[in-house]
């Protein structure tokens, strides 16, 4: 008896490790991957005082993902790439998701909690702490560009899959200028017919029961800078005394 058990244990602890060795390899190709382009930070931190628009502009906008075919797994964007249209070049940006239920306890930081809960109710933002919130700013050069793609992560109960989905949405920034572009809603279905998938089949188990393999993404693009302009300057207090300008993405 106690064989049989010692027997389960052991088999129970390779299935663990195995499981977890999986979830760290689908977060390596996807640090790896999203890394062949240049990967930069993003242009702005809670912390940064004052910010330089001397040669270069910063867009911001916001971005949420949702997994409503496998809603036990809300997917975390890690990276997003934006191309420009006169050159080709792209540069792939990291990105920290902010969560409205775990922000930091400043002052700043208290109110823009409360605005997320706005934003929640408005569309905006997500209203449950199982989705995971974007505020994304970049630095760029005046011209034109394409939010090219948004690459990410699903993890939980040992399962961890990647997705990479096309938006194709382009903006223009003026010199000089902090300028929002809009908010990007990813909502994660079941795939029908030839539609593009939300990520790889492989590896088969965590891609499919996460919903990537046979799910495919609804892109929207709208204008929430009645929220989210004042959610930005709240949680950046560096955009205090900076007029945002509004260019919405069109896809």
């Amino acid at each position: 008896m106690n064989t049989k058990h010692s027997n389960l244990s052991k088999s129970r602890i390779l299935f663990q490790k195995a499981r977890t060795t999986t979830c760290l390899a689908v977060m390596a190709v996807t640090v790896l991957t999203s890394g062949c382009a240049s990967m930069s930070p993003m242009a702005m931190k809670t912390t940064s005082a004052t910010i330089d628009l001397s040669t270069k502009s910063i867009v911001v906008f916001t971005l949420t993902a949702k997994n409503q075919y496998k809603p036990s797994y809300q997917p975390r964007v890690n990276s997003v790439e934006i191309v420009s249209v006169g050159t080709g070049v792209a540069r792939r940006f990291a990105v920290r998701p902010i969560e409205f239920d775990r922000l930091s306890s400043s002052s700043s930081l208290r109110e823009s909690r409360s605005l997320m809960g706005e934003a929640a109710k408005s569309g905006s933002i997500g209203s449950t702490d199982k989705i995971y919130q974007h505020m994304i700013s970049v630095d760029v050069e005046p011209g034109a560009y394409t939010l090219r793609d948004v690459v990410g992560l699903a993890a939980a109960n040992l399962i961890a899959a990647r997705f990479e989905f096309p938006v194709d949405a382009k903006f223009t920034v003026p010199p000089r200028s902090v300028t929002y572009v809009g908010h990007v809603d990813m909502v994660n279905r079941e795939r029908k017919g030839d539609e593009p998938p939300s990520g790889s089949r492989f590896p088969l188990i965590d891609q499919a029961v996460a919903g990537f393999a046979g799910g495919t993404m609804d892109v929207t693009v709208s204008d929430k800078s009645e929220v989210d302009i004042p959610l930005f300057i709240k949680t950046y207090p560096c955009l205090k005394d900076i007029q945002i300008g509004k260019a919405i993405m069109r896809k």
